[in-house]
C-alpha cells in the first residue's frame, strides 16, 4: 500500500512528491510491530481522553472544550484493541522495523517497553483501571525505565511515563500510586537534564539542547 505524500521543506525541491510505502499493524498477527501498535494505542487513548473532558483535576488547566461522546467511545475501542494487540499478538513482541524491515529506513525505533507502558497508562486513565495502572507499573519494572536520562521524542517515551505516573497520582484516581515517589523520578531526571548529564547541554541563551544524533534530527 503506498500513499502519495508531498513535502514541503529545504531538503527537497517545493513541490516535489514522493511515494511513501505504509504498513498495516494487524496484516501479520505472528508477526507484529509492538512499538507502533502500543504507540497508536496510547495515541488513540490520550485523545479520548480529550474528547470526553477527562482531566487531572484543579492542579492542572482545564483542557479545550472537545466534548463528544461517542467520538471518545470509538477513540478508546481502537485503543484497547491496539493495546491487546501489542501486548498478546500471536508472534510475541518485537519492534516493528524487526517485522518490516523497510519501515526502518525512516523511524527506527530502539524498544518498545516504553510504548506499551505509555499505552496502559492513558487506558488506565481513559477507564479509571486499576487493572491497566498494575500493568503500567509492571512494563516500567520489567523493562528497567527508572533512572534513564533519555530524550523524550519519537522512539523514547521513558522520561514522559514517571510524570504522567505522578499526575495520575496527584489526580487522586483511586487506582494511582504513590506521588512522592513518582515526583522524585521526574525531578530527579529534570536536574539531571538540567545540570548538564544526560545527552544534552545549555546554550548561552540558556536554551536546553540535545546533542545531534540521527534519532535527535528525525525526532
Amino acid at each position: 500500500m503506498y500513499r502519495k505524500i508531498a513535502h514541503h521543506t529545504g531538503l527537497m525541491t517545493p513541490g516535489e512528491v514522493v511515494l511513501r510505502l505504509c504498513h498495516r499493524l494487524f496484516s501479520h498477527p505472528s508477526s507484529p510491530g509492538t512499538d507502533a501498535a502500543a504507540g497508536a494505542s496510547a495515541a488513540f487513548a490520550a485523545c479520548s481522553n480529550l474528547y470526553a473532558n477527562r482531566n487531572l483535576g484543579p492542579s492542572f488547566s482545564t483542557p479545550a472544550s472537545l466534548q463528544n461522546s461517542t467520538y471518545a467511545e470509538i477513540l478508546l475501542s481502537h485503543a484497547q484493541d491496539l493495546y491487546s494487540f501489542a501486548a498478546n499478538a500471536s508472534g510475541g513482541k518485537q519492534t516493528y522495523k524487526t517485522a518490516v524491515p523497510q519501515a526502518g529506513i525512516a523511524y527506527p525505533s530502539s524498544s518498545y517497553g516504553d510504548d506499551l507502558t505509555i499505552a496502559a497508562l492513558f487506558l488506565a486513565w481513559a477507564t479509571n483501571s486499576s487493572d491497566y495502572y498494575s500493568q503500567a507499573e509492571a512494563l516500567y519494572a520489567q523493562y528497567s525505565l527508572r533512572g534513564k536520562d533519555d530524550v523524550f521524542n519519537w522512539d523514547s517515551k521513558t522520561p514522559g511515563l514517571a510524570v504522567l505516573f505522578a499526575q495520575l497520582a496527584n489526580s487522586g484516581a483511586s487506582y494511582a500510586g504513590n506521588l512522592s515517589g513518582w515526583q522524585a523520578e521526574s525531578e530527579r531526571y529534570f536536574d539531571h537534564i538540567l545540570n548538564g548529564g544526560g545527552p544534552s547541554f545549555k546554550t548561552k541563551g540558556a536554551y536546553q539542547s540535545f546533542f545531534v544524533t540521527s534519532k535527535n534530527v528525525l525526532g
